[in-house]
């Protein structure tokens, strides 16, 4: 009897917190005019906890995290699993505002732009990559209502995808998703990567976007990005060497706090934190050894 009572309560607290639950995002009545998207990033001592229902988690997924990001730069977020890294990039979207503090483009408040406005000028490619049952043009086009078969195609060839599609058996008309052509999951990566250079984003999110593949596909995967990528900022969620040493802005996130933020050169010689992450990447230890011979700094 106990236990169906307990069970009871939490059933009906789970109601309770479904009807008092409110969209915490409030749309300004008059959106800030004067947003030229240039991508200068600024966080301003931002904190945030998630919500279960009605109420906070009691855990901050960020504290007082304060980091200023120039805008044009090539950005790598690093840090450990449940560190803050995707909840950095979810805030840029909007999709939740900060408990504390707060974040800025070019000047402007987040909080001051539409929702819409945001999700238009910044685009994200996930690790899990939404496909949806229904044909490759269609499924490059989401988001872009209006773009012509030019365009479609022209993004394909950028993002390195269009020679796999014209080898499918009705090329840029092949179904894929639930039922469909089953894509590689580096042939779902350059057509996600298709999508953002579409959109044509003033700003660009990346959820460790290259994930386990063959190093022919993983060539080009990353010549896909570096195009994507050219003149805008973009923010990388990464571990992965050549993604750190190309870099203009290096950003370590460990249990929600910022650690350290620089160059590759920069954090190498005055982080340990730093050096003991990137010691322990992939092609890292030849690395190192290479500089200790030639009397150079990895």
């Amino acid at each position: 009897m106990l236990l169906m009572l307990r069970a009871g309560y939490v059933n009906a607290q789970r109601i309770v917190d479904i009807l008092n639950w409110k969209d915490p995002l409030v749309e300004p009545e008059e959106e800030a005019s004067g947003i030229n998207w240039l991508g200068d990033i600024v966080f301003d001592h931002v904190s945030f906890q998630y919500t279960t229902g009605s109420r906070k988690s009691g855990h901050y997924a960020l504290k007082d995290f304060t980091v200023t990001i120039p805008g044009g730069s090539r950005v790598a977020l690093i840090g450990g699993p449940g560190g803050g890294k995707s909840t950095v990039l979810k805030l840029l979207l909007r999709f939740y505002d900060p408990t504390e503090g707060t974040i800025s483009i070019d000047g402007v408040d987040l909080q001051r732009i539409r929702t819409k406005t945001i999700r238009d000028a910044v685009g994200l490619v996930e690790q899990d990559i939404f496909l949806f049952r229904g044909t490759i043009r269609e499924n490059i086009a989401f988001g872009r209502k209006g773009a012509t078969d030019e365009e479609i195609i022209e993004a394909a060839k950028r993002a390195q995808a269009h020679e796999f599609i014209v080898q499918l058996p009705k090329g840029y008309d092949t179904v894929i998703g639930e039922r469909g052509m089953t894509l590689s999951g580096g042939q779902r990566q350059r057509l996600a990567i298709a999508r953002a250079i579409l959109q044509d984003p003033k700003i660009l999110l990346l959820d460790d976007s290259v994930s386990a593949v063959d190093a022919e596909t993983e060539f080009h995967l990353r010549k896909a990005l570096d195009e994507v990528m050219k003149g805008r900022t973009s923010i990388t969620v990464t571990q992965r060497l050549r993604t750190l040493l190309e870099s203009d802005l290096i950003i370590i996130v460990d249990r929600g706090r910022l650690v350290a933020s620089g160059s590759h050169e920069e954090l190498i010689r005055t982080s340990e934190h730093y050096r003991r992450i990137f010691e322990r990447l992939p092609g890292a230890q030849a690395m190192i050894r290479r500089a200790v011979s030639s009397g150079g700094v990895a």
